[in-house]
């Protein structure tokens, strides 16, 4: 009996997921007379659907705004029918909507950065606790120790690249009721760099100059002190890259940015 049940749930779960038709499960449905097994079975379907719509509606709750309900179900549905959830944690399931929406025709052009960026703040929220560095252990660091240093940055940190003024919008909605949104939609600024963290009182998130944006992410490639002040003298000059170096440091240690050094 445990056999027949354990296919009889996969059965189940591959018709929910899209990966077939009703076919043989339709005969294992008990239903009263007169009443449709397929009709049934279709209940579940769409409550599973919109299961997933509504998931995507909470983590996307500023791109629903952007695009107005109707626009949003649409393209919800339309990511529903292309894209399974794999995770046993329903709250995985949103992953690849800005990618997916980069690919889409007929949307905002600031759709898919909407995306990417609630999605990130999501990933800092949800980040791995770790403690930061403080100032008075870079402090106790050798002075003929700092060249080969390398540091390690917080889980929570996040920096992505945005083509539009989507923060600001986020931030402007936050202040609306649940029916408003701004009038102009996001504007257009090239390309610009975003750090997204999980501070002491919550989400955050600022703009970053190039160059900062530059040096984490040689951070995040285990580059180490002396090559970043290699790096910065490229655009400051060999005198001001050290200083550079180490204001930048000690605002990343100052937002936790920093846990560890190696």
């Amino acid at each position: 009996m445990s056999g027949h049940l354990a296919l009889l749930q996969q059965d189940m779960a591959r018709y929910l997921l899209s990966e077939t038709d009703a076919g043989a499960l339709q005969k294992a449905v008990k239903v009263p007379p007169r009443v449709d097994p397929a009709g049934r079975l279709a209940v579940y379907g769409n409550a599973y659907r919109e299961r997933l719509r509504e998931t995507l509606a909470r983590d996307y709750s500023v791109l629903l705004r952007l695009l107005g309900p109707a626009v949003f179900a649409d393209l919800a549905y339309a990511y529903i029918d292309t894209t399974s959830s794999r995770s046993p944690n329903i709250r995985w399931y949103g992953a690849e909507l800005p990618a997916f929406i980069a690919r889409q025709n007929g949307l905002p052009p600031a759709a898919s950065d909407m995306a990417l960026f609630e999605w990130t703040l999501g990933l800092a929220f949800d980040a791995a606790d770790a403690a930061p560095l403080s100032v008075a252990d870079l402090a106790a660091i050798q002075p003929e120790d700092w060249a080969g240093l390398r540091f390690i940055l917080h889980p929570g940190l996040h920096v992505i690249m945005l083509q539009h003024a989507v923060p600001e919008w986020w931030l402007a909605v936050q202040d609306l009721d649940d029916a408003a949104a701004p009038s102009e939609p996001p504007a257009a600024t090239g390309e610009q760099a975003w750090a997204v963290w999980r501070g002491s009182d919550g989400v955050r998130f600022r703009l970053l100059e190039a160059d900062e944006a530059d040096l984490l992410g040689a951070v995040a490639d285990n580059a180490d002190f002396g090559s970043l002040c290699g790096l910065l003298a490229m655009g400051h000059g060999e005198l001001q890259a050290a200083p550079r170096a180490a204001g930048l440091l000690r605002n990343w240690v100052d937002a936790g940015w920093i846990t560890g050094l190696s």
